[in-house]
């Protein structure tokens, strides 16, 4: 555990050293991959399908806020529709301008979300967003974790649906998508899963129990994973179970590397002090950091006597 501890401190400190180079990367690769994967699945526009484009967009895109660059991937996701049905696009356009609004006016700090959770979805791990937005956000960002949510249920009927709408003797449209997805028992389910995940990692974090960042994330995964289970088993959707584990899997993963690197405590070590004044009496449980120590480097100084 000590050379992982001492790797987690060096690298905050290099962070720390080089941030504003460090977010830039990070907007940079976000933003390339969040393309790369609506190329990959909603690709129906044949000009956004260059790599040196989107390396381009990726490289303007790392010296905006997350929350610009989020609106630049909406915009792709819109442009690639339109060569799918511009009804679909226009629908989508409106979901998104209304998730954002939504947003804004809860003062969500995550709104990227709203774009993120969809591009996550394609690959099975939505329930990310909602994980880190209760470990590492405030309430406000529920507004985002939903919007995101409605977004990318949408988008998944409009992949899954693909091929007909693009037959024209096909009725099925924008409309008759959005009618289904208000109707379908599982978008219900689904929603309340985010939901219940950030809800439950976000109450969890702040008990004052021994564990409580990791039970978090443990309790929320599993509050989520039970939810979606018992919706596929009802719904007779038994097939979609392997990638539900494999999401939940991913995502347990993330959020205890996302404990260990920002909310890393050592339990071994707490201290329990009492005290008063003339009023109260105070109870104070103090947990240290899980660090190690810088080394102490001793010079010693020779003389020639």
């Amino acid at each position: 555990m000590t050379p992982l501890i001492n790797l987690r401190d060096r690298m905050r400190l290099f962070l720390s050293d080089h941030e504003t180079g460090a977010l830039r990367a990070f907007r940079g690769i976000f933003v390339f991959a969040c393309l790369m994967i609506i190329n990959r699945y909603f690709g129906y526009l044949d000009i956004l399908d260059n790599v040196l484009l989107l390396l381009l967009v990726s490289a303007l895109c790392a010296f905006m806020p997350l929350s610009g660059s989020s609106v630049v991937v909406g915009v792709a996701m819109v442009l690639n529709l339109t060569g799918l049905s511009v009804s679909i696009a226009l629908v989508f356009l409106i979901l998104l301008v209304v998730s954002y609004l939504l947003c804004g006016f809860y003062r969500s700090k995550k709104n990227y979300y709203v774009t993120a959770i969809p591009v996550m979805r394609q690959l099975y791990i939505p329930y990310f967003a909602p994980l880190e937005a209760g470990m590492l956000g405030t309430v406000n960002d529920l507004s985002a974790v939903i919007c995101g949510g409605v977004v990318s249920f949408y988008l998944n009927d409009v992949r899954t649906n693909a091929a007909s709408i693009m037959d024209e003797a096909s009725e099925v449209n924008a409309a008759t998508l959005l009618l289904d997805m208000v109707q379908n028992k599982m978008f219900y389910i689904y929603m309340v899963a985010l939901i219940t995940l950030f809800l439950t990692v976000y109450g969890v974090k702040f008990l004052r129990i021994e564990y409580a960042w990791i039970l978090s994330v443990v309790f929320g995964v599993l509050a989520e994973f039970l939810i979606m289970l018992g919706g596929y088993i009802f719904l007779g959707l038994q097939n979609r179970i392997p990638q539900l584990v494999w999401g939940n899997i991913i995502t347990l993963v993330f959020g205890l590397i996302l404990t260990f690197f920002f909310r890393d405590l050592d339990y071994n070590r707490v201290e329990r002090v009492q005290f008063e004044d003339d009023e109260y009496y105070y109870y104070v449980t103090a947990v240290p950091k899980n660090r190690i120590e810088a080394e102490q480097k001793k010079i010693q100084k020779i003389t020639g006597d």
